[in-house]
């Protein structure tokens, strides 16, 4: 699907905290580097409700990115949650099928 390879690096630490604003800070559940071909998630994969959505919610961010959507973050955060919702429905969302269970859990150790 992508012209390179992606790397999805999962952390287990605390969800990320950016100032948006002078007054705004928004949660960061996961972020999308295509330059980089880098996507990190920042919550545990027992959390299936949060781990699923965010993990969907970046690789659509990635293809957002490859294939020129021109997707806004409003659309990708929809998208994401109707494909996390379909696949729960269509299947006992096994986390086999995104091979889930094979992706080291890391800890930032510059703490």
């Amino acid at each position: 699907m992508f012209a390179h390879p992606i790397t999805i690096n999962v952390w287990d630490e605390p969800i990320r905290e950016e100032q948006v604003s002078s007054t705004e800070v928004e949660q960061v559940w996961g972020t999308c580097n295509p330059k980089k071909g880098e996507i990190n998630v920042y919550c545990n994969p027992e959390n299936r409700s949060v781990f699923g959505v965010t993990i969907i919610h970046e690789l659509i961010e990635a293809a957002n990115s490859y294939a020129d959507l021109n997707l806004n973050h409003t659309q990708i955060t929809t998208l994401a949650a109707l494909l996390d919702q379909a696949i729960w429905k269509v299947s006992d969302y096994t986390w086999n099928m995104f091979a889930i269970e094979k992706l080291p859990v890391q800890s930032d150790e510059t703490n």
